[in-house]
């Protein structure tokens, strides 16, 4: 109930643009954050805390990680982060992992022609725009271009993972059609997990919830506990392990 108000009291003190001390604020003038399209845009406040139509500007990924950064581990601590495991500024992605070719695997076509995955075709622009970006940054391009080329290169990285968001364009091929991403493969009933592990009859197993972890590995499933303990195998006997299964008995 505590954190209940207390989300409540830091919801109504931002809205008014800084932090009240009298619900756990530090006192500083906050500015006002909205969220438009896949950025932030901050519009800043002048001492009577009244918008200013000079101090609008979009919240940039490396401003934002700045901020991040710079949160002392007590204040982790008090707003329930664990400093070695997930520091805040750690969601802001700068390493992209890239999924095996299993994930990805190309098609033979008619002759040698080889038709690639929507995930490869996804990579091959994110790299291009990124390769773009750095070299516009090595000759010293204007600020406002190298602006929208981070934001080319934003959209390309989030329709990777889900190119269904809401209020955007979708990642499309030259033909039109529309890529499928990462979270089109895994959710639904004809995705990964329902359409592919769970519920499925297999031999000397009850029926259970079959299901990937992220704390297992690439090849490994779980099963609940109390079915893992009940679960049986068939063993041939050999003069080899004759005296290892009469223990077993």
């Amino acid at each position: 109930m505590a954190k209940t108000k207390f989300n409540y009291a830091f919801q109504a003190a931002s809205s008014k643009g800084y932090c009240d001390p009298k619900h756990g604020g530090c006192g500083y003038k906050q500015p006002k954050l909205s969220k438009e399209g896949l950025g932030i845009r901050v519009e800043y406040l002048d001492e009577n805390f009244d918008q200013t139509k000079d101090r609008k500007a979009l919240l940039l990924a490396d401003d934002a990680y700045n901020v991040l950064r710079k949160v002392k581990d007590e204040d982790l601590d008090l707003m329930g982060f664990n400093k070695q495991q997930g520091r805040p500024e750690w969601m802001v992605i700068k390493n992209l992992p890239v999924a095996p070719p299993p994930v990805r695997p190309s098609v033979a076509m008619p002759g040698s022609y080889r038709c690639e995955d929507d995930l490869t075709y996804a990579y091959n622009q994110i790299i291009k725009m990124n390769n773009l970006l750095k070299n516009q940054i090595d000759r010293g391009t204007n600020q406002s271009t190298i602006n929208e080329i981070i934001a080319q290169l934003q959209f390309l990285v989030a329709t990777l993972m889900d190119n269904d968001l809401c209020g955007q364009p979708k990642h499309k091929h030259k033909s039109g059609r529309a890529l499928r991403s990462l979270r089109a493969r895994l959710k639904g009933k004809e995705g990964r997990l329902r359409g592919n592990l769970m519920g499925k009859r297999v031999d000397f197993s009850s029926r259970t919830v079959i299901t990937p972890d992220p704390n297992l590995a690439l090849d490994q499933l779980g099963v609940p506990y109390e079915i893992a303990r009940n679960l049986t195998y068939p063993e041939t006997v050999t003069p080899y392990n004759y005296d290892e299964l009469k223990k077993l008995i």
